[in-house]
Formats: C-alpha cells, sequence, structure tokens
C-alpha cells in the first residue's frame, strides 16, 4: 500500500519579523549623525557596522517572527494603546557603549529618563501580553543604536561626543517589519499611530537596519 503524504496548506500564512518602536524624525536623525561623526572617522568597518541614521529608532517591544494573519490583531493593540496617550518630547542623554563598558554589544545614544515613555511602552506590552503576543517580562533599556560591534579588539576609551542637548518629539507608535539578508536586515513601517489615535499611514524605508 502507498503511503499518502499530507496535503500541504493551499494557503500558508506568511510569517513577518516586526516590532513596535519609536521612530526619530529627519532632523533629529541628522543631529545625532552629525554630532557622532568622529565616531564614524575614529572606527573602520572592521571594528563596528554602523547603522544609517534614517534607521533611528527606540525599540519599545520585539516580536520577533509572527503569523501575517495576526497584523489586525496587532493595529488593534496600537490604535487602543496609542489612543491613550499624549505626545512627549524625548531628550538625550549621551552615547556610550551599550549594555555597558564590561560586554557591550552595541554603540548607542541612551535617553534620559522618561515617564511617559516607560509608560507608553509598559502599556504597549501589558496589552500585547493579554492579546498573547509576548510572554513574561522583558526588561527594557531604552536605546538607539549606532553601530553594533564586529571586533573586540578596538578602542574603548574613545571619548564619546556630546549628545545631550538633542531632543525629540514623540508623536508616534510605529509597527516595523525587518528583514533579515546576507547584507544585514532592511525594515519598512507597516503602520504608524499617532499619539491620541489618529492612523498617519503607511511607509516603507530600503536602507539596511543593522
Amino acid at each position: 500500500m502507498v503511503a499518502v503524504a499530507p496535503c500541504a496548506d493551499k494557503n500558508p500564512v506568511d510569517r513577518l519579523r516586526v516590532f513596535f518602536a519609536v521612530s526619530l524624525g529627519k532632523h533629529c536623525q541628522r543631529q545625532i549623525a552629525q554630532r557622532t561623526e568622529s565616531l564614524r572617522q575614529h572606527y573602520n568597518s572592521g571594528e563596528l557596522r554602523f547603522v544609517p541614521s534614517q534607521n533611528y529608532h527606540i525599540t519599545l517591544a520585539f516580536l520577533g517572527d509572527v503569523d501575517s494573519d495576526k497584523l489586525d490583531l496587532l493595529d488593534d493593540v496600537a490604535n487602543k494603546v496609542a489612543s491613550q496617550h499624549q505626545q512627549f518630547t524625548l531628550r538625550l542623554q549621551c552615547a556610550d557603549w551599550f549594555p555597558g563598558c564590561r560586554r557591550p554589544k552595541a554603540l548607542a545614544v541612551v535617553p534620559q529618563e522618561c515617564k511617559s515613555l516607560l509608560s507608553l511602552r509598559n502599556d504597549l506590552t501589558d496589552d500585547l501580553r493579554l492579546a498573547g503576543m509576548v510572554g513574561g517580562e522583558q526588561r527594557f533599556r531604552p536605546h538607539i543604536t549606532l553601530a553594533r560591534i564586529k571586533s573586540r579588539s578596538i578602542d574603548w576609551a574613545c571619548k564619546m561626543p556630546d549628545v545631550a542637548d538633542i531632543e525629540e518629539k514623540v508623536g508616534c507608535l510605529s509597527l516595523l517589519r525587518s528583514q533579515l539578508s546576507a547584507k544585514g536586515a532592511s525594515y519598512s513601517v507597516i503602520s504608524q499611530k499617532t499619539l491620541c489615535g489618529e492612523d498617519v499611514g503607511d511607509s516603507s524605508l530600503e536602507s539596511p537596519l543593522v
């Protein structure tokens, strides 16, 4: 008797690598890039892999690979959370090795402590947890990645530039898709929700996200 192979799903569900984030405006991105240009000059491509400035963002909740049919659920969560939060000002604090000097994984800009940012993130993860999209507690250490470390044999004592007077008006909650390739990662904006609930539409970013 010939064994019959199970029928393949005629409509397989796509899986997308997604995360929620606070995206930075172009002016803030340019300011950070200009202030940290000395770091790009100091380190070579074999030591650090720098992130294009248009990809600067603060991750709020990383979801990993998610079935595409869950996007409507994520949209509902984003709408609810955004409608409960006002826009706020985020102030940067310093550029430094992240998450610390002992075993750093990246070069990053860290913002000043911001209760509004923490509240937005906590409400988002609470609602995602209720929707079954995240599990357990995820430690939140807000940062903007400037570069990923490629070599441990680098100058760890390089003087860090001053970014303390840079500010950003946070007005949107973004759901981003990350796509991995041999060249790194690229991402696109699936949706953005204006804080207080207004949908500002969709857009795409083609630059590599490192």
